[in-house]
């Protein structure tokens, strides 16, 4: 009698567990059917994907966008004011013409591709805006700033540098130089040059213009008999007018001075 109960509670554990797997391969079922009811758009898992993707790239890529052309529009709205012929405060800007028979200090910046780098787009910043809060020059005193640069990254310094350096309290011109025009004039300077001190061609440093310093006396203007090159990702922390009384310290046979880098990576 015992054992009839014993083999009874078995089968009816038996019943229940196969009820579970009834219920669990009609679950399945279901699921199966769902998926090709729902996916009868012809997508599946892979393409779905890839859509969001897309469209998280397009919006992302849109957004960027969306600022830069926002920040431009800022920076070009400030030039018209400063070209309308008042600065800050009602001062009026002097033009070229004002600045004639003054004496002028010329600093010279390599200024390509920066269109293409938001880093160097944010250390030409910080550059001009500390140039501009440590420098001071004389009332009879301007600072000429020359750029050699593409066209890309001439136009982006134009929209840049009023806002930059709008609180200069010193006069200013801006000069850009073709970097193109400048390569053709340096190549035969410095040919024989290049190949003892270039790694070969296309490396980084190969290219003409990274010889500028050594030839530049030979393609700049004639009257312009000093000029100081520095980098563009610099920042200030005095008066870049003293820099230029290095020129004090040079014999009257020196052709060119060249101070000592500083940074520890070059050690």
């Amino acid at each position: 009698m015992g054992a009839l109960r014993l083999f009874t509670s078995i089968m009816g554990r038996i019943s229940t567990f196969r009820s579970y797997q009834i219920v669990l391969l009609l679950a399945a079922a279901l699921a199966v059917v769902a998926f090709y009811y729902f996916g009868s758009e012809r997508q599946n898992f892979s393409s779905t994907t890839k859509r969001i993707k897309q469209t998280q790239a397009s919006h992302n890529s849109n957004r960027n966008d969306a600022d830069l052309s926002l920040d431009t529009r800022l920076l070009h709205e400030e030039e018209k004011v400063g070209a309308a012929g008042e600065g800050e405060e009602g001062r009026p800007r002097r033009t070229h013409s004002q600045t004639e028979g003054m004496q002028r200090y010329h600093a010279l910046m390599m200024f390509t591709k920066v269109d293409k780098s938001r880093g160097l787009q944010a250390k030409f910043q910080v550059a001009m805006l500390s140039m501009a809060k440590h420098g001071r020059f004389l009332e009879e005193e301007v600072l000429v700033l020359h750029f050699v640069s593409d066209e890309a990254s001439r136009e982006l310094g134009k929209q840049l540098l009023p806002e930059l350096l709008l609180d200069a309290s010193f006069k200013y011109e801006v000069v850009f130089h073709d970097v193109a025009v400048l390569t053709e004039k340096l190549f035969p300077i410095v040919e024989a040059m290049q190949k003892h001190f270039s790694a070969g061609s296309g490396a980084y440093y190969s290219d003409s213009i990274f010889f500028l310093s050594v030839a530049m006396h030979r393609i700049m203007p004639a009257d312009m008999k000093r000029i100081v090159q520095l980098d563009l990702d610099l920042k200030y922390r005095c008066n870049i007018r003293d820099l230029f009384q290095e020129f004090n310290q040079f014999q009257p046979e020196a052709v060119i001075g060249i101070a000592r880098e500083m940074q520890p990576v070059y050690r």
